[in-house]
């Protein structure tokens, strides 16, 4: 019988531990963050993430946490409650990515630049092809 009972408590212990999401115990990162993985921050509720979203995508990265006061619905005493629940980083991630759409961007304008160089040397060819239609008339 005491062998039953441990083994339910074990089992139940382990139960419990396991139901734990794996974020309980993990800080936030303020610039990689979605909005529900920012609501899963005691503290801050759906606005106030997707506030946060909005600022971080009209702003850039956050460079530190402080700068939580400048959204809006953080002031002192909420940012003071989530202060060690967030964390900024991601900054490597947020550069390639910055990058890469640089990169991309300069790859269409640069095919786009080729295909309007194209098109003008066509119609230079054919101009002075006309040209010279009209001088043989």
């Amino acid at each position: 019988m005491k062998l039953k009972i441990w083994l339910l408590a074990m089992f139940g212990s382990v139960a419990l531990f396991a139901s734990v999401p794996a974020w309980a115990n993990e800080t936030v990162d303020l610039n990689t963050a979605t909005v529900k993985e920012l609501q899963s921050v005691k503290g801050i509720g759906p606005k106030t993430a997707a506030a946060i979203v909005e600022h971080r995508n009209t702003h850039g990265n956050f460079k530190s946490v402080d700068e939580l006061r400048e959204v809006k619905g953080i002031g002192h005493k909420n940012l003071e409650k989530i202060r060690n629940k967030v964390r900024i980083g991601g900054a490597e991630k947020a550069m390639k990515k910055e990058k890469a759409k640089k990169a991309h961007h300069k790859k269409m304008k640069s095919a786009k630049d080729n295909d309007h160089d194209r098109h003008m040397k066509k119609k230079e060819k054919k101009e002075k092809r006309d040209r010279m239609n009209k001088e043989e008339d």
